[in-house]
């Protein structure tokens, strides 16, 4: 075992100086989307945290009210 282990440890490759990660999240608008589209319940991977509230309201309140809507939300994280 030891020499297994030894070969297997010297053709390692050493690691990069520099590790880079890129993530994708989804937003409000997908979640939205599916829930205009009839979805009784959304499957999502990553979103941010506010889509999972933002999605349905933007799904329950018309165009003209996003400015109101925006006002209420931007309102409350300024207060919490």
């Amino acid at each position: 075992m030891a020499s297994s282990s030894s070969s297997s440890s010297s053709s390692r490759q050493p690691l990069p100086k520099a590790l880079h990660s890129m993530n994708a999240y989804l937003g409000a608008q997908p979640i939205r989307r599916c829930l205009d589209l009839g979805a009784d319940i959304v499957v999502t991977g990553r979103c941010v945290d506010s889509a999972v509230t933002l999605g349905p309201l933007m799904h329950r309140v018309r165009t003209t009210q996003y400015f109101i809507l925006h006002v209420i939300l931007y309102t409350t994280t300024l207060t919490t």
